[in-house]
């Protein structure tokens, strides 16, 4: 009697792990999920936003203007094609590691992209003449 309830306490507390074990890797999978969705429309309004202000500075030849925060349209335009490159390189970690992230880790990546997002809307918005901008 003794080894069935063992054997039953065994299995039970496999199929409890196992069960565990599971529902934290579907965890990480939709974590690493939301993490490649949020980083493809990073890119998506980043190349927006490098076209809209390199179309905006050609149209008025201000190239070399300030536009925000002490930075020239060019400069503007090469910051976002530098952080370009590093979106790659988020991408490749999400993609090597996503599953493996901790919790926090994986919330901050988020809320960065996040962040990201607004931050193109608030400098598109800056361009003189947009349909939100001032």
């Amino acid at each position: 009697m003794e080894i069935a309830i063992l054997i039953l306490t065994i299995i039970g507390t496999s199929i409890a792990i196992s069960s565990y074990l599971n529902n934290k890797r579907r965890t990480a999978r939709e974590k690493q999920s939301k993490l490649l969705e949020l980083h493809g429309r990073n890119v998506i309004e980043m190349e927006r936003l490098i076209l809209e202000l390199n179309r905006f500075a050609d149209r008025y030849g201000v190239h070399d203007e300030q536009f925000m925060q002490g930075l020239t349209y060019a400069q503007s335009i090469d910051m976002l094609q530098d952080w370009r490159v590093k979106l790659m390189e988020i991408k490749q970690t999400i993609v090597d590691h996503g599953e493996k992230m901790d919790a926090d880790e994986t919330e901050k990546n988020i809320q960065r992209l996040s962040d990201n997002l607004i931050q193109f809307d608030y400098i598109r918005n800056r361009l003189p003449g947009h349909e939100n901008g001032s």
